[in-house]
């Protein structure tokens, strides 16, 4: 990993978002946390966020990788394609 912190955080733009909501608070943009209470309550409430969104980017890769993996290793499986039916056409032929 050659990137900096900058390149890297590009690449997952709802950790991002949550990060940026982070900063926010740190830096009191909207004015509002006069009490250091009220800034843990933010700061908690970033840091569940932040750990759903790195969760989730982590479960998106790992299932990427997981479905690459797969199709080298077997090459010849079948992909989703439609199912034949034999439908109520076919139903009807054996009354």
């Amino acid at each position: 990993m050659n990137q900096n912190l900058s390149e890297r955080i590009e690449e997952y733009p709802e950790l991002k978002k949550h990060i940026e909501a982070m900063l926010d608070v740190v830096e009191d943009v909207k004015g509002t946390l006069k009490r250091a209470d009220d800034a843990e309550i933010q700061v908690v409430d970033n840091m569940r966020k932040i750990g759903a969104a790195a969760l989730h980017e982590w479960a998106e890769k790992q299932e990427k990788s997981t479905v690459t993996q797969w199709n080298q290793e077997h090459p010849k499986a079948k992909k989703h394609g439609k199912k034949n039916s034999i439908g109520p056409q076919a139903l009807e032929d054996k009354n």
